[in-house]
């Protein structure tokens, strides 16, 4: 099974060099776990 979500990068997400922050992967991660529970009537 494939679940995609998009995010719209915000200029807090990046770090000085305009790389995404290593804390903003786990941020992602948590609402796209949720996107797909709700998806899929998890919770």
């Amino acid at each position: 099974m494939k679940f995609y979500h998009t995010f719209e990068v915000r200029w807090s997400d990046l770090d000085a060099n305009k790389h995404l922050a290593n804390s903003s992967y786990v941020q992602y991660c948590a609402q796209t776990r949720m996107a797909f529970m709700k998806q899929e009537k998890m919770g």
